[in-house]
């Protein structure tokens, strides 16, 4: 069976930074004022594509999409001390497609993409394999390969604050990745990842301590594995996932926690002659002390720092999850051992974590 479909879409994003007068943790700028930063972005997509359907070989997906996009700053600068263009105009075509096929063993996937213009250049190459043992067990592959640009505020940004004024031609971003799930209801899930990415592109401090984007021309490898279990005696239940990730060759731009763990305890049963359905339990999250990344609010960014490790605490929530005939009641406390193991936590260096 053969069909033809088509997508029109127009999208308008924006986002602002004000301040009523400027702010020296930023930096000097051009207007003492006050700080009125807007940057907006307009998408306009045409998509058209076929389905080729089939009983024996398979379902087949072939695609071109056109995209225009207009990345532009509102009245900063006006002057142009700065001497940095007030947007950037792009559109391209991308040529796409995708295979999918389905036996009572094996489910195949597979999905391309590749740009043929010069304004909006990118591949992406990925496919998934997966085979069930038996009743219980599956195996699963995955593989992807891709390259894209970078978001458009690394190559160009503007603002009243002269050191958030950058132009920059960086290549495109190359990501490889591996993943290979053993599932199982009966015993367990176990999941093992490889990430290398190159040409990474990250927002940090420079030597003058002003935050810049960068980029990182090496190679960065990132190795994730992930094992959880969930299991249940009588009406508890327990709920666990423990994941180990080692990063080499990252000199610091990219920065993650080796150790990462989040468990559920709860009971869940149905009470006064089923007309109540009851969850109740506690949840657990923890992760390693790491370099975690800092935010910039004039950015809406997160940018890699390196002085301050954050983590190593327990965060407990209890819940509770009850349905009465038609009506769901659901509320959580969270971070409620924040009164006994302590408030000096944070989930982003100089944001305090929420205290109970």
């Amino acid at each position: 069976m053969l069909s033809i479909g088509n997508t029109i879409s127009y999208e308008k994003r924006f986002y602002k930074f004000n301040q009523s007068s400027a702010n020296e943790y930023f930096g000097e700028s051009y207007n003492f004022s006050g700080i009125d930063d807007k940057s907006r972005l307009r998408s306009f997509l045409f998509k058209i594509d076929a389905d080729y359907k089939t009983k024996n070989l398979g379902d087949f997906n072939l695609g071109l999409e056109y995209n225009n996009h207009k990345y532009s700053f509102g009245n900063i600068d006006s002057l142009n001390i700065s001497g940095i263009p007030d947007g950037i105009k792009h559109s391209g075509m991308t040529l796409y497609g995708s295979y999918s096929k389905r036996t009572n063993k094996f489910n195949i996937n597979a999905n391309f993409s590749s740009s043929i213009s010069e304004d909006i250049s990118g591949n992406l190459l990925d496919g998934n394999l997966s085979y069930k043992l038996n009743d219980d067990i599956n195996i699963i592959g995955n593989i992807s390969i891709s390259s894209h640009q970078p978001n458009y505020n690394f190559s160009l940004f503007k603002s009243n604050y002269i050191s958030y004024n950058w132009e920059n031609s960086f290549e495109n971003i190359e990501n490889r990745e591996f993943n290979l799930e053993f599932k199982s209801n009966k015993y367990f899930n176990l999941s093992l990842d490889y990430i290398g990415i190159k040409n990474y592109t990250y927002f940090t401090k420079d030597n003058l301590d002003a935050i810049k984007p960068f980029q990182y021309s090496d190679n960065i490898n990132l190795i994730k594995l992930r094992v959880s279990r969930e299991f249940s005696i009588n009406k508890f239940f327990f709920d666990n996932q423990i994941q180990y990730q080692k990063i080499s060759n990252a000199s610091g731009v990219l920065n993650v926690p080796e150790i990462i763990a989040r468990n559920s305890i709860y009971y869940s049963s149905h009470l006064l002659d089923k007309a109540l359905f009851l969850q109740t339990g506690i949840s657990i999250s923890y992760f390693s002390k790491f370099y975690m990344n800092s935010y910039d609010p004039l950015l809406s960014e997160f940018y890699t720092q390196n002085t301050k490790k954050i983590g190593g605490f327990p965060l407990v929530d209890f819940f509770v999850n009850a349905k009465i005939q038609q009506t769901r009641l659901y509320f959580k406390l969270e971070h409620f051992n924040s009164s006994f193991t302590g408030y000096n936590f944070y989930s982003a260096p100089n944001y305090p974590y929420r205290d109970f």
